[in-house]
């Protein structure tokens, strides 16, 4: 909610209230009428309504969709498809122009161009979700509207270092998953336009750099000690409570057993590793709990090195030595070249799990700290998630090879294939990144990880989880006029729950996943 006048003056009139400090008496708030009576009346003076820091885009998106719609021969897929089309209108946005002529107000970050947010109570765009949304806006022939978000991620990365999580100010003190390189091969190969890849090249130089230095990059030693290898992980620029979860975070630590009133460098570490399980993208998740804990308060994200994260960085150094290589930087290019390559070993010697048929996420050592001091030793988490098989997507294992096939036979044996799609783990924990949520971003990266192992088991493979995914999301926008951002493992026709707010609609990667396999497989 922007303000009406400058911070001084808001918490100078807020400090002549008088009220009770959160930090140490959120229960006022909750249980004292005329507290929170007071407090409403602060609001509407000093706050005004959500989404006037936006502005409607017209013109972007045409009135009929591409051609190939023309050619969906199942009469409800082609209205649910006819209807997705139409959304991006309602799905896209600009910064509105009195945010760029007074920023204090706003916690908006002025992006330059229009872009697609995700949809209900998430008005602004969003790092990792904008590659699905992307896929999607590609298969919808809006290639403009896909470059604009390229150019505002090169700004963004060029105004602050990295990617930030999202377009607010308290989102800058973490990134999302390193999908940047991806939208920019997507959109070129849709192009041919060289020009897209001379913009973004110096912001993925930029980017990489962010993701390959000290805290987020750590030395690991090799189990017999006779290696050390470089991998990253999820670490936020933040320990106190997120802004946007204040609350939430405060209730974490109190269950953790610390006074959030006077946080100590345990309670610290804990908002830490909560800003940085939201940097994950999977927020939240037993990814990043203690070994067979469901509870919140032991969350260890900065102690582990996600497999996922670590592919995704050497699909971005793939992805800029090609572009280099394009654009004739023949050293940027052999530079990459040699950064993926230390990477996939790297992956291959302490993530890859041959008898297992997967590639698991590392845990540090708690003994090591913070993994600064030195090399860190780590230890598989031995654990099935869906993530475990995204080195599939970035092109870690050759496809045809016997590391692809082994993918495959452990996938299908995995047991997360169900009626209603693939959920992001088989813990039923509470968490909305677990059982039994099935997450549109995790179908689509397996979908096209499937495709790229090769072989007429994993391409059977691929197609199942594209056809549950779709029909799993028509039936459900059949059923309730709505699409969700995410669905229900067990039961086809209804969206998914748990975590910190409730389901949402909308939604962006929803309908680009949707989109782009409709298009992929001709459904």
């Amino acid at each position: 909610m922007p303000l009406t006048a400058p911070p001084s003056e808001v918490y100078a009139a807020y400090a002549e209230l008088g009220l009770p400090d959160p930090l140490t008496d959120i229960e006022a708030f909750q249980t004292n009428a005329t507290i929170n009576e007071t407090l409403q009346e602060f609001v509407a003076t000093w706050l005004t309504e959500p989404g006037t820091d936006l502005a409607n885009v017209t013109g972007l998106v045409g009135p009929n969709p591409p051609e190939w719609f023309e050619t969906i021969e199942d009469p409800n897929l082609k209205r649910w498809a006819d209807s997705l089309y139409e959304a991006w209108n309602l799905l896209t946005r600009q910064v509105a122009p009195n945010v760029s002529m007074d920023t204090q107000l706003y916690t908006m970050l002025p992006v330059p161009n229009p872009f697609v947010v995700p949809g209900a109570r998430f008005r602004e765009v969003y790092y990792w979700d904008s590659f699905f949304v992307i896929q999607g806006l590609l298969a919808s022939n809006l290639t403009t509207l896909a470059e604009n978000i390229l150019d505002n991620f090169a700004y963004l990365v060029q105004t602050y270092g990295h990617i930030p999580n999202g377009i607010r100010t308290y989102y800058i003190n973490r990134s999302q998953p390193p999908l940047f390189s991806e939208m920019v091969r997507i959109v070129y190969e849709a192009s041919g336009d060289e020009s897209v890849l001379e913009r973004a090249l110096p912001a993925l130089l930029a980017e990489h750099a962010y993701w390959t230095s000290a805290p987020k990059q750590v030395e690991v030693l090799s189990p017999d000690g006779s290696t050390t290898y470089n991998l990253s992980r999820y670490h936020a620029d933040w320990d106190t409570p997120r802004p946007e979860s204040f609350r939430e975070d405060q209730e974490t630590a109190r269950k953790a057993g610390f006074d959030p009133a006077a946080p100590t460098a345990a309670t610290r570490q804990l908002y830490r590793d909560l800003a940085s399980g939201a940097e994950s993208g999977w927020d939240y998740s037993t990814r990043w709990l203690a070994e067979n804990s469901t509870d919140l308060s032991t969350i260890r994200t900065t102690r582990v090195l996600p497999a996922d994260l670590n592919a995704f960085l050497y699909q971005m150094e793939r992805n800029i030595a090609t572009f280099a290589d394009t654009l004739g930087c023949a050293d940027v290019a052999d530079r990459f070249d040699a950064a993926a390559e230390a990477r996939r070993e790297a992956l291959d010697a302490l993530s890859w799990d041959p008898a297992a048929g997967q590639w698991y996420d590392l845990i540090i050592d708690a003994e090591d700290g913070d993994g600064l001091a030195g090399p860190v030793s780590v230890a598989p988490n031995a654990v099935v998630f869906p993530s475990n098989w995204f080195p599939l997507y970035a092109g870690v294992a050759e496809a045809g090879s016997v590391q692809a096939a082994a993918a495959v036979a452990a996938f299908n044996a995995s047991g997360l294939l169900m009626e209603g799609g693939v959920p992001a783990s088989l813990v039923e924990s509470g968490q909305q990144w677990d059982y039994p949520n099935v997450w549109p971003p995790i179908q689509g990266l397996l979908v096209q990880g499937f495709r790229n192992a090769g072989g007429a088991e994993a391409e059977a493979l691929a197609q199942t989880i594209a056809e549950t995914y779709v029909n799993q999301a028509l039936r459900t926008w059949e059923e309730t006029g709505a699409n969700f951002e995410k669905f229900n493992s067990t039961l086809v026709g209804r969206p998914g729950g748990g975590g910190e707010y409730a389901v949402v609609t909308g939604f962006g990667w929803t309908n680009g996943v949707a989109l782009h396999l409709i298009q992929q497989y001709d459904l």
